[in-house]
């Protein structure tokens, strides 16, 4: 062989154009295991301290989140005996309420009638005092103030005064009669009182010194207004009256 070939072959050997060397180091396969046991231990600590991180710093750890649950039933559960309270109280004070406000509406109604009931008191009182102390006859009798009013659609109420005039005083008993005249329907109706009425003969039984207050109330027909109230004033023991008076009414 020529030294120009052997040149040749040398530079293929060593030169530029050379086939590449590369060198490995060979590793046991306990070793790698060992190696790749390591890796994965420290990704797996690392993803779990990230997602522990990650609840620590949302606020979700199951332990806290149980206590606030928990915490916030027993906070509805007061609210709701407390409302639960509320609503009962508020019921029983609505119902004072209207029981109280009941009371005074009639006690303010029977304030008002106490109050027309002394009014017209005072002013029969003041009439009566100068009736029994004017000029009028010494034991005469006389029917004064006699009124009907309507109290429904079927009685009136007859009211009146019966008066004994004269200073003396001396007492006077005997039996009031009543008559009234209705008109219903363009025809005339006819009412004696008391008739065989216990009660309303009770009511106009007279036993005064100087004047009787006589309240009754009668039944009528439905409609039938009264156009006449008749009063006569029996002495006990007379058939005959002491004193009639007729009282036309409007």
């Amino acid at each position: 062989m020529s030294l120009l070939k052997r040149l040749k072959q040398f530079r293929k050997h060593f030169g530029v154009s050379a086939p590449k060397l590369s060198v490995k180091t060979h590793v046991a396969w306990p070793w790698r295991a060992l190696g790749l046991g390591c890796v994965l231990a420290i990704i797996s600590w690392m993803v779990w301290t990230g997602f522990d991180a990650g609840r620590l710093l949302g606020g979700f750890y199951k332990s806290e989140a149980e206590e606030r649950r928990m915490q916030l039933e027993g906070q509805v559960a007061n609210l709701s005996e407390e409302n639960r309270q509320l609503l009962s109280r508020v019921t029983r004070l609505e119902s004072e309420g209207q029981m109280a406000k009941g009371a005074q509406d009639s006690l303010t109604r029977q304030a008002l009638a106490l109050q027309t009931e002394n009014t017209q008191l005072k002013e029969e009182l003041s009439y009566l005092q100068q009736l029994v102390s004017g000029n009028s006859k010494e034991g005469a009798i006389t029917v004064q103030r006699a009124t009907v009013e309507r109290d429904g659609p079927e009685q009136v109420h007859v009211r009146m005064l019966v008066v004994q005039g004269g200073a003396k005083g001396v007492p006077f008993s005997g039996q009031l009669s009543l008559g009234l005249e209705l008109q219903q329907d363009g025809r005339r109706q006819h009412i004696s009182l008391p008739e065989d009425q216990q009660e309303t003969a009770m009511a106009l039984k007279l036993n005064f010194t100087y004047y009787q207050r006589i309240d009754v109330t009668v039944r009528v027909a439905p409609g039938a207004s009264v156009r006449t109230l008749q009063a006569r004033v029996f002495q006990a023991g007379s058939t005959q009256p002491r004193v009639t008076q007729t009282v036309n009414l409007p």
